[in-house]
């Protein structure tokens, strides 16, 4: 991935997002997938992981800021998406 592209979105919310905040964060990062922006969010439950599957499916790159070493991932449930980000992106 390259570093240099100056359109990155953060993406930060709540652990327990209702049903139109998860919609709400999917059609962002789809009408936001034409300007080929990073995603940038923490593989958290919630509005995170919500962030970085919409991200791979939009065939963005996106960035898993990681609160922990790389040793570990939690939540353990995101492990299935470690790959996939990594190839699509990166988990710092």
């Amino acid at each position: 991935m390259s570093w240099e592209n100056n359109r990155i979105i953060s993406v930060v919310g709540t652990r327990n997002p209702t049903t139109r905040g998860i919609d709400f964060c999917k059609q962002l990062i789809q009408d936001l997938a034409a300007y080929q922006p990073i995603v940038v969010s923490g593989l958290a439950r919630g509005i995170d992981i919500v962030a970085h599957k919409a991200a791979l499916d939009q065939k963005l790159e996106t960035v898993a800021c990681l609160a922990h070493g790389l040793n570990q991932i939690y939540p353990k449930e995101h492990s299935i998406y470690v790959n996939q980000i990594a190839n699509q992106g990166a988990l710092l």
